[in-house]
């Protein structure tokens, strides 16, 4: 591999990591509006169902960046040791790129969790309350029931039995 061959290789590498940085930085700034959700007293699923979809595009992307990386890495360090010593400031380039990442990965993982439990209990607290509306709406029905059982046929509803 030619010295410019290799020169451009480097910059796809540091092209690519630097997508990856703002994809990632996109994907913490959404599940960041998605804890603000969670934390708010009127929590709309479908918000929070848009910001999900938004973030499955991030994703599907970056899985894409990921894939491509790993190919153009494998043609760079096959002829790294003849190219080391020019590419000395796009290898320290890369190496803080990729702390970056590691960085905002690590704290979407965080928030992620977080926002996971925050979810789960949400999701409780709903089917408490359906589960109480549910059997609310039983025993209204049993009462309505029993009600319309008692009531005999040429009976009124509205005379007493005492003559």
């Amino acid at each position: 591999m030619s010295e410019s061959q290799s020169k451009v290789y480097m910059q796809i590498l540091l092209d690519t990591l630097y997508k990856k940085e703002k994809l990632l930085t996109s994907l913490h700034e959404r599940t960041k509006k998605q804890e603000e959700l969670l934390l708010q007293e009127d929590f709309k699923m479908e918000q929070f169902e848009v910001l999900i979809m938004d973030k499955d595009k991030y994703i599907s992307e970056l899985n894409l960046l990921e894939d491509g990386f790993e190919i153009v890495y494998q043609r760079v360090t096959q002829n790294y040791s003849t190219s080391k010593a020019e590419q000395v400031e796009s290898i320290k380039e890369a190496q803080r790129i990729i702390r970056s990442i590691t960085e905002l990965g690590v704290k979407l993982r965080t928030l992620e969790a977080r926002n996971k439990e925050k979810l789960i209990s949400y999701l409780t607290g709903k089917r408490r309350e359906f589960k109480n509306l549910k059997s609310g709406s039983i025993a209204a029905d049993k009462y309505q029931q029993n009600m319309a059982n008692q009531h005999q046929e040429g009976q009124s509803y509205f005379l007493d039995k005492k003559k």
